[in-house]
């Protein structure tokens, strides 16, 4: 996610920073870095100027030359640059009101718009607790009702197929059983075209005005780059939106259409599809996209994300245990566990302050591949060697290599890192919360 762009943003800090005063002259070189990273990165002339001009601008009137900490004045101007051109503030991400609130889904055919709304639907009730329906008003496309009502039974979330022979017929039945059934939410997917024509333009907007309201999603895909400006300027003008989607943004995208696109069009950006499973769908977040594009991770993501997968009963008891230097193989295992269904180890790298530079040159697949093998050498061992490592002497080591399908040598080297580690976290956990912050935080590229 943005990793051109913030490779090339922290080199502009770099440059800036290599000569230890920040002149007028260091600030407007620096300006103009950030502009060319942001053109680069497909980000729309308009918008790029504005950011080059602004940290200008800003940098002048802080007097930065004088601060007694130049760096850290220059990266608080930019990211408040960068966090607002995004919105400011946390966007609405579902509307609120009387249920059942409509949420209307639009978008071109190929923009990943069925999938995003089975998504979106999940995210709703698992993480706003809204009870949800789901349905379809697609007439035009085979299949559209049944790919739908499959992916909304991977997510957990009713699917209804209403009676009628025209999408605002459909509409309506659909919102009679919303209506009837309790529903808080009832969402909506619509006919989709190749391309945008005044027939898609004039059927929503029919489809629009029978709803009398609702909140309208555009559906985005992030490998159109400075295309998905326009696209969105005419949705906006043409029926209306209230916020954004952009889709396979874990793919080779550059992102700068993510920066036009709130700027240029008044629509806040709402969420990013960032890979292929269910629970792929994050919410955006202004400051926290603008600390990851800075290359400054993103905490509170890392800390939600964590908290979603780890039970915290069982690890505030193995925290008492690493403590006391009681840490066995049991116990890594389950925290082994616990990485894997964080999901992608690169993208958990990148909300690592320090650490996102790394998150290009880890594949995932090599992660998943050793995180197996580790899994193996573990379950290989009888309860005894699990909780006791001191015993693992080279015959046992052989009979665990065999039993793995994992060569000696690596057994043995896992052996030795788990060893390391049992020694190292004690010490780490003396830092506290706070102290182990600083420590990721001192770790950062400039």
């Amino acid at each position: 996610m943005f990793l051109n762009l913030t490779k090339n943003i922290v080199e502009s800090f770099k440059k800036a920073f290599s000569r230890g005063v920040i002149s007028n002259e260091t600030l407007a070189n620096f300006a103009q870095n950030i502009k060319t990273a942001l053109l680069d990165a497909d980000c729309s002339i308009e918008v790029a100027n504005h950011v080059a001009n602004k940290i200008l601008e800003k940098g002048r009137a802080a007097k930065i030359s004088a601060k007694i900490n130049p760096e850290n004045e220059l990266l608080k101007i930019t990211f408040v640059t960068i966090r607002d051109i995004l919105g400011g503030v946390e966007p609405v991400f579902y509307p609120k009101g009387k249920p059942p609130q409509v949420v209307l889904f639009v978008g071109l055919q190929g923009s990943g718009k069925t999938t995003t709304v089975a998504k979106y639907a999940h995210t709703m009730k698992k993480k706003f607790k809204k009870d949800c329906v789901v349905t379809t008003v697609d007439m035009y496309r085979p299949g559209a009702i049944e790919q739908l009502a499959e992916l909304c039974i991977n997510a957990k979330v009713r699917f209804f197929n209403p009676e009628g022979t025209t999408p605002v017929e459909k509409t309506k039945n659909a919102v009679r059983f919303a209506e009837l059934n309790g529903s808080e939410l009832l969402i909506i997917d619509t006919q989709g075209r190749t391309e945008l024509n005044e027939e898609l333009m004039r059927e929503l907007r029919i489809l629009k005005e029978a709803l009398n309201g609702c909140f309208t999603i555009l559906v985005v895909d992030s490998m159109i780059g400075q295309s998905a400006v326009s696209l969105a300027q005419s949705f906006k003008e043409q029926i209306g939106i209230d916020g954004t989607i952009f889709t396979k943004f874990d793919s080779d995208t550059k992102g700068g259409s993510v920066l036009s696109i709130r700027w240029l069009t008044g629509a806040p950006v709402i969420f990013l599809g960032v890979g292929e499973k269910i629970d792929d769908l994050e919410p955006f977040i202004p400051s926290r996209m603008a600390s990851r594009i800075l290359g400054q991770g993103d905490l509170e993501t890392l800390f939600e994300k964590t908290e979603e997968v780890v039970d915290q009963k069982k690890a505030s008891a193995q925290f008492e245990k690493i403590k006391k230097g009681e840490f066995t193989f049991l116990d890594f295992l389950e925290q082994l566990e616990n990485v894997s269904r964080l999901g992608s180890f690169s993208k958990f790298l990148g909300l690592i302050p320090g650490l996102g530079s790394l998150s290009s040159m880890v594949r995932d697949e090599d992660v998943t591949k050793k995180l197996k093998a580790i899994k193996a050498i573990i379950q290989s061992m009888t309860p005894e060697e699990r909780i006791n490592e001191k015993i693992l002497n080279e015959s046992r080591i052989k009979r665990i290599a065999k039993g793995s399908g994992v060569p000696f040598e690596e057994v043995r080297l896992v052996l030795k890192q788990f060893t390391q580690l049992k020694q190292m976290l004690p010490q780490v956990l003396k830092l506290g919360p706070q102290g182990i912050l600083g420590k990721l935080t001192q770790m950062r590229k400039f």
